[in-house]
């Protein structure tokens, strides 16, 4: 009798509490003194208007709503590609690629995937201008798409890299970068030779040879080692000027052809000698190593180590 006493006054409470909560909640629902229905509608409105614009600003644009992606390939061998590399271009809309990317790269493409070639080759008219690349970069961006734009070594080394990243940021365009493996360590590597030795080489410098004229010619005759790629046309000019510049005639020199490829070449020589063994070959793409530990490409040299 007494348990049923207490259950009916709890009941009894119950009940009380939810009627008074549900009381003051229709006193909150009503305007109060001092406001008018209107000024109520107004707050509504204005937090609402504040949410959407939140919401807004939260969503992603066009341009913003597609990527591109900087991707170095690496030297050339395909198992070379880093693995995030290999990634972005599996799941990528489009892929713009250089001349130089092969095959056994591009079999990573979705195969419903746009692939562009856009190569810049020399002085080859037919080559694509960076202008162009960076406006269909950034028009694929713009339209929602997934972009894998893949040079080959690392896009961050000569590789144009700045001119696509100005022109993407520029436009909005939402992007990242994807180092790769440059030819500048991979060519060396690969025909043995070490940029760097506690005896031979504590400094490496790394240029390109596309305009030796430009180049601080007298600086780089003082470096241990320098490492030079597109060089290949203008090989006997760089000879003669860091000769003028003061670098001795018996300077090893090593040049490798397509590196870490199965058509893979290497010619050793020095600054007396390099031109003369190289005469008449197509040195692009290669990479060409001068200084004493050039000495050590295809094993020559070993026992000094």
């Amino acid at each position: 009798m007494f348990g049923r006493r207490l259950l009916g006054a709890a009941v009894a409470g119950t009940a009380a509490v939810a009627a008074a909560m549900a009381q003051q909640h229709m006193a909150n629902a009503q305007p109060r003194e001092g406001t008018t229905a209107a000024t109520t509608i107004a707050t509504r409105t204005a937090t609402t208007t504040a949410t959407r614009t939140t919401d807004a600003q939260t969503r992603p644009t066009t341009a913003a709503a597609g990527k591109v992606y900087l991707v170095g390939a690496g030297p050339g061998a395909a198992d070379l590609l880093t693995l995030r590399g290999r990634d972005v271009i599996a799941r990528a809309d489009v892929v713009v690629h250089d001349a130089l990317i092969g095959d056994d790269i591009l079999k990573h493409c979705r195969a419903d995937a746009e692939v562009i070639r856009k190569g810049k080759r020399g002085q080859d008219p037919k080559s694509a201008t960076q202008e162009e690349i960076n406006e269909l970069l950034v028009a694929k961006c713009q339209a929602g798409l997934t972009v894998a734009r893949v040079k080959g070594g690392d896009p961050l080394i000569f590789g144009r890299a700045a001119d696509e990243m100005r022109a993407l940021h520029k436009a909005g365009c939402a992007w990242e970068l994807v180092p790769g493996v440059s030819s500048v360590f991979a060519g060396p590597a690969a025909a043995h030779v070490l940029l760097t030795h506690k005896r031979w080489s504590s400094a490496v410098a790394i240029a390109t040879g596309h305009d030796p004229d430009s180049l601080d010619m007298g600086a780089l005759a003082r470096m241990d080692t320098v490492v030079f790629i597109m060089a290949g046309a203008t090989l006997p000019v760089i000879v003669e000027k860091l000769q003028a510049c003061g670098r001795t005639g018996a300077t090893p020199v090593a040049v490798i052809k397509h590196a870490t490829l199965p058509n893979q070449r290497i010619w050793t020589g020095t600054l007396d000698t390099i031109v003369d063994a190289v005469a008449g070959e197509r040195l692009s793409p290669s990479v060409v190593v001068i200084g004493d530990v050039a000495q050590f490409a295809a094993n020559h040299g070993l026992n000094l180590l």
